[in-house]
């Protein structure tokens, strides 16, 4: 009878310390921000998120505005992120463990300067080549971001929509100026798309773009 009582109670607490124990790792503590270092950056900076419990054997994410930042430190008081090419303003958001929570918002210093190149004489009907480019300020060259497969030289009113990234402008569909188009380029690849302008004619026609924002 002795024997019985002693299994029981052996048993009994074996299943104590492995309630323990689950209740346990049940009881860590999310990640708390007590700060984020900067609200403003540049392309390439590294700004610090600071806080407790995290952990750095997790697999942290850290997006600024949808787009995956680069992690380049993790402790259990901060994490340290590299803002990434393509990067625009907008929400940081901390992603782990099926967990998306809102943590700050940044604005993102737009540092480069785009520019509309054609190439041809400036009629308003031209198949000859067009392009989206990346101006360098420091010494005048240039690099190519999209080719336009427009039949038009008269691309206008190009304004910068830094929460998508992306370069918007209109332009005359043909020589008769009669029909216009709305054309985005996207920064991040390359990609255009283009919409037709409705309610557009000889005497009807946009003249400029304006930002909502």
């Amino acid at each position: 009878m002795k024997q019985i009582l002693s299994i029981i109670a052996l048993v009994i607490l074996f299943i104590s310390c492995s309630s323990n124990n689950n209740s346990e790792i049940n009881q860590i503590e999310s990640p708390s921000i007590s700060n984020i270092s900067t609200e403003i950056g540049n392309v390439g900076d590294i700004f610090t998120i600071s806080g407790k419990n995290f952990n750095p054997k997790i697999n942290y994410k850290v997006q600024i505005n949808g787009i995956d930042g680069i992690i380049t430190e993790i402790s259990s008081t901060f994490i340290k992120v590299k803002i990434p090419d393509g990067a625009t303003s907008g929400n940081i958001v901390l992603l782990y463990d099926k967990n998306s929570t809102v943590i700050g918002n940044i604005k993102i210093n737009i540092t480069k300067v785009y520019g509309y190149k054609y190439f041809g004489a400036p009629s308003g009907n031209s198949s000859e080549k067009k392009q989206i480019v990346e101006i360098d300020k420091a010494n005048g060259s240039s690099k190519i971001i999209a080719t336009l497969n427009i039949n038009s030289t008269y691309l206008e009113n190009l304004v910068f929509d830094s929460s998508t990234n992306k370069i918007i402008g209109i332009y005359d569909v043909d020589d008769r100026n009669v029909s216009q188009s709305l054309l985005t380029v996207d920064l991040a690849n390359g990609n255009t798309s283009i919409i037709n302008l409705n309610n557009v004619g000889e005497n009807s026609k946009y003249a400029g773009l304006l930002l909502n924002k």
